[in-house]
């Protein structure tokens, strides 16, 4: 597949990059874990994982972030 899009084959590759974005909107939820922080990081992650077996149990509504609006 490279033979067909290089329209150089006597070059020599220098830098390969794959970018990705736009995968979530505004709205999401969104954490980026640091290898920094790992041991918070895992806290976090057991923390929201053991938050959404309670949400699955016993609804939606039954414990809110301090960042959701309350309806009523």
């Amino acid at each position: 597949m490279i033979k067909k899009l290089d329209n150089r084959l006597n070059y020599k590759i220098h830098y390969i990059a794959i970018s990705a974005s736009n995968f979530a909107n505004s709205y999401s939820n969104l954490k980026t874990f640091s290898v920094i922080d790992y041991k918070k990081d895992l806290k976090y992650k057991a923390l929201n994982e053991n938050l959404l077996k309670v949400r699955d149990k016993y609804g939606v509504d039954i414990i809110r972030y301090a960042s959701e609006e309350l309806n009523g």
